[in-house]
């Protein structure tokens, strides 16, 4: 039988050939084989799963690992994280995926590209992720009955981010929060 090390070698050789079924197959057999994954060979699977737009083996591979004590402890790094979420929203809020032909994405995608940024002090990609979700849902009732812009709640950690070094941070925030206004509503500040 082989061994961990050989299906680690294996499964890696097949991503990085595009054989992505194949891989897939082998990333089976070594879970139900009872072996761990290494961290390279489930970055590389979630990184070939997420560019093939394979999301559901993704999902699968991920739920199988979370159930066996060897593998819990994988998890995609913060980076990957991101990357996952650009994904969604692309997925999400692609018009020609979605049936309506103009659907934004969902909210849930909106703040977790939010979460990622906040949490990695990336403040300027959060807060213009924040302006593409206040765009597309501030006319929603629906969406405002439920508070989805309220710092205390759903944006809670982009205001513990922004204030994460003190001063330093909210003068950062204040000024990109300035050019973000000024630049999306035409105005000219003179100094």
């Amino acid at each position: 039988m082989p061994d961990d090390e050989s299906y680690e070698l294996v499964v890696g050789m097949l991503f990085l050939t595009d054989q992505i079924d194949v891989a897939l197959r082998y990333v089976d057999l070594t879970l139900k084989s009872g072996y761990m994954l290494s961290m390279r060979v489930f970055a590389e699977c979630v990184r070939s799963c997420v560019n093939k737009g394979r999301l559901d083996a993704l999902v699968s591979i991920i739920e199988r690992c979370k159930t066996m004590d060897q593998n819990k402890a994988l998890s995609p790094s913060w980076n990957m994280c991101i990357f996952i979420a650009d994904i969604a929203i692309c997925i999400m809020g692609d018009p020609t995926r979605s049936l309506r032909q103009k659907k934004a994405p969902q909210p849930e995608s909106y703040l977790a590209k939010i979460y990622a940024d906040a949490a990695l002090g990336n403040l300027q990609r959060a807060f213009s992720t924040l302006h593409e979700f206040e765009t597309a849902y501030r006319n929603s009732p629906k969406e405002a009955e439920e508070d989805i812009f309220s710092p205390f709640t759903s944006l809670h950690p982009l205001v513990m981010a922004s204030s994460r070094k003190g001063f330093e941070t909210l003068d950062t925030v204040c000024l990109l929060i300035c050019k973000s206004f000024c630049s999306h509503n035409s105005f000219i500040i003179v100094g």
